[in-house]
């Protein structure tokens, strides 16, 4: 039996219908696989957007979509502070270091990692930051904290100068539980819009490249608040971000493909904001004999959508839901096989 996870879109069937026919099938248990044949199949819905998608150039020194391709981001939370460490592991392992990293995620709104990202500044890869400011959002929107997002500010600033533009993702997912943002899309925009102002009187978003990531609803179980209720402004997001994880531990994803978690929301977002780059700011699969395919199925998709033009994977522990992201050996060599493909772009061998 088929795995729905990854059933090729049937021609004769609407999106609805196929969804749910998909929703219906199960997975077999004890099921095994190729590299070969994995690598070889083609397992996953096809979606009708096959243009080429180039964006308008970014302000500044901000880190530019690329018109072709799609980069290659990680994240590894047990070797966050060692990024050298971290990057020469994954060149070890997949002939390839990723073209940007997550530095992620206790980093607070006192807090400018200098010293992490000039670790992978030196190995050719682009830092993409988490701070996760877990103040209440009217305290931020007033100025409680200036002085300590000013200094902040400062410090992009000067690693600016030093190396260039930088990803910056702040209060992530607000549109899902668990962050204390969620429930107050004002107070959020509020807050967004103030710590994004006092980036631009210090000379910081010359170089810092604004992500908004958002939750969608079909990986948050139906409860995610519309993200749109929570857009600052066009002038104030640079690229748009998703969550999305298929988590054994969670009812409402653990049988879900990435294409069902992510296309409703991508093809929405290219609608009310064509001039936004998209990257895939989250993502990942709990680790088990299932997890080699759905890496395999969810690049698959993201190189179908054209507007995607960057993808992080989260090769992490999901401490919240008991389970865990890291990438199996199978699941690695997987990848492997996938950066062989030029259309993901990886960091330059220095």
């Amino acid at each position: 039996m088929q795995d729905s996870r990854y059933l090729k879109h049937d021609q004769g069937l609407s999106r609805r219908e196929f969804l749910s026919r998909a929703g219906r099938t199960g997975l077999a248990a004890g099921v095994g696989f190729s590299l070969e044949g994995l690598l070889s199949s083609c397992a996953t819905v096809e979606v009708a957007e096959k243009d080429a998608v180039v964006y308008p150039e970014l302000a500044g020194k901000k880190i530019q979509p690329p018109k072709n391709g799609c980069l290659v981001g990680l994240h590894r939370y047990n070797f966050s502070h060692d990024t050298g460490r971290i990057i020469d592991y994954y060149q070890q392992i997949l002939g390839n270091k990723p073209a940007f990293f997550g530095l992620c995620c206790d980093i607070d709104f006192s807090y400018f990692p200098q010293t992490e990202m000039a670790g992978l500044v030196s190995r050719g890869v682009i830092p993409n930051v988490f701070p996760d400011y877990k103040k209440p959002l009217e305290d931020i929107a007033r100025g409680s904290y200036d002085a300590d997002l000013t200094t902040v500010a400062k410090e992009a600033t000067k690693y600016g100068n030093q190396h260039g533009g930088f990803f910056y993702t702040p209060m992530r997912h607000p549109n899902g539980r668990p962050y204390p943002w969620f429930g107050n899309p004002n107070g959020f925009k509020k807050a967004w819009n103030h710590l994004w102002q006092i980036f631009q009187d210090n000379g910081a978003n010359e170089y810092t490249t604004w992500i908004w990531e958002v939750a969608t609803n079909e990986g948050y179980c139906g409860a995610a608040d519309p993200a749109s209720i929570y857009y600052p402004d066009d002038e104030k997001v640079d690229w748009i971000g998703f969550t999305g994880y298929s988590r054994a531990m969670s009812n409402c994803t653990r049988d879900k493909s990435y294409n069902q978690l992510i296309t409703a929301a991508y093809h929405e977002m290219r609608r009310t904001h064509p001039d936004k780059p998209i990257m895939q700011a989250e993502f990942g699969t709990t680790q088990g004999s299932d997890q080699p395919r759905w890496v395999q199925s969810a690049y698959k998709t993201i190189k179908s959508l054209p507007g995607m033009k960057a993808a992080l994977y989260w090769d992490n522990p999901g401490a919240a839901l008991n389970d865990n992201l890291y990438l199996s050996k199978e699941s690695y060599e997987v990848l492997k096989e996938i950066l062989k493909d030029p259309y993901w772009i990886t960091a330059k061998s220095n």
